[in-house]
């Protein structure tokens, strides 16, 4: 989910522009990320923040949001 927000960030970067802004087009970042317990094992659970910016050009949307996602472990017996 954040690689899909860092190709809407480039999206934005090469879309329509507003004079007088700076950055003069739409941005979106993902501020904080949290989970897991080491860097060699895979999180049970992740939670991220990310926040948009939309110029006055482009339609309205939310001006910030929070997304949790669950990876769910899977089992299997023999």
């Amino acid at each position: 989910m954040i690689a899909e927000i860092n190709r809407i960030r480039e999206d934005m970067r090469n879309g329509p522009t507003f004079e007088g802004l700076d950055p003069p087009y739409s941005t979106i970042t993902v501020n904080i990320v949290h989970g897991g317990v080491a860097g060699n094992i895979v999180a049970e659970n992740c939670e991220f923040i990310w926040e948009m910016r939309i110029i006055p050009a482009r339609a309205i949307w939310p001006s910030s949001s929070a997304c949790s996602v669950s990876q769910q472990k899977s089992s299997s017996r023999r």
